[in-house]
């Protein structure tokens, strides 16, 4: 069974039952967002995942490039209570285009604190926050392997388009690997509620030249983060989970 969820105190993270406080100085990303997000690690990469409640069950969420292609997988997943292994069966129906994964769990991981998952009440230009585990990083609260708290990054909402029947979002920030499969959140000033949004895919990335003054060599380029992160819709996630509770 998942823990019941705890109070922050020595780091100002406060638990939010309305998600009414923003908390962390100028950040609403409460304990509701972090006690949510999960170090994940498949056998063919690692990155970050998190929960979402329905009411009748919990379901994880990553993004589908960190594990293999099979329906049924196998991850490890960690947070500041431990680690676990877990195997799960995704759901189908996602948009081709959707670098996502859903699975039902078997039992909570995380505690159900409220975490509305929607894009809804959110504007183009505001602030979002994004959490994971770039290369393995992690906040350690104590001793040990356990106590491992997300990292937090900051962007701006800054574009969306349609691909291939995918609602993708562009943030203003800068991603780093590991980011992946974390979720972005931002703050719903009218009904004053944290609530997820997206989930991380990947960065953006462009060419640039190097520049090489030794010697008569052709040009030559380097791929270089681009400062664009882009993300998926949280819609994706919950579309396929009304899929399936309806026909469960």
């Amino acid at each position: 069974m998942a823990p019941g969820p705890t109070e922050y105190a020595p780091l100002g993270f406060t638990r939010c039952d309305a998600c009414r406080t923003p908390s962390v100085g100028s950040s609403p990303s409460t304990a509701n967002v972090y006690e949510r997000v999960l170090e994940l690690e498949s056998e063919i990469d690692r990155g970050t995942a998190f929960t979402i409640d329905t009411g009748k069950r919990q379901y994880l969420v990553t993004a589908a490039h960190l594990v293999p292609p099979a329906r049924d997988i196998t991850v490890t997943v960690s947070n500041r209570f431990g680690s676990r292994q877990l195997l799960l069966r995704r759901l189908v129906g996602l948009p081709a285009a959707a670098d996502i994964v859903v699975a039902p769990l078997p039992e909570p991981v995380t505690p159900d604190l409220p975490l509305p998952a929607t894009l809804d009440g959110l504007i183009y230009s505001q602030d979002l926050f994004f959490l994971g585990y770039p290369s393995g990083l992690a906040m350690v609260i104590g001793s040990g392997s356990a106590g491992r708290m997300p990292l937090v990054k900051k962007a701006i909402l800054s574009a969306s388009e349609e691909i291939d029947g995918c609602h993708v979002l562009y943030l203003d920030g800068h991603n780093n690997r590991g980011f992946s499969g974390g979720p972005v959140v931002g703050f719903n000033q009218r009904q004053s509620q944290m609530q997820v949004c997206g989930v991380v895919h990947r960065f953006r990335t462009e060419e640039v030249r190097v520049e090489d003054h030794r010697s008569q060599a052709a040009e030559l380029s380097a791929s270089v983060n681009a400062g664009i992160v882009v993300a998926t819709n949280i819609r994706h996630v919950t579309e396929a989970i009304n899929r399936f509770e309806i026909n469960a």
